[in-house]
């Protein structure tokens, strides 16, 4: 089994009465639906969405990473373990 999680697993760790076989017959037609459903050309603008939102979001959490106090050293500390 694959170390990525699935819809369904997570489904049941929140809600303890879902079965695992019933949460992933509803996910897989779910998705069935939603490809008969959905166009290409709105899954390719839904992707744009994705990115404009998700892309200066990781820039804020690597400036915030970059800027913490935590990396910049002090002159009279040692790096390193104790």
């Amino acid at each position: 089994m694959s170390s990525i999680p699935h819809p369904q697993v997570s489904a049941t760790n929140v809600v303890a009465r879902l079965s695992v076989r019933a949460t992933s017959v509803a996910v897989c037609l779910v998705a069935v639906a939603l490809a008969a459903v959905v166009h290409l050309g709105d899954y390719e603008t839904f992707l744009f969405l994705l990115g404009s939102l998700f892309v200066p979001l990781f820039a804020v959490a690597l400036a915030d990473h970059l800027t913490s106090p935590a990396l910049i050293s002090r002159p009279n500390q040692r790096s390193g373990p104790a």
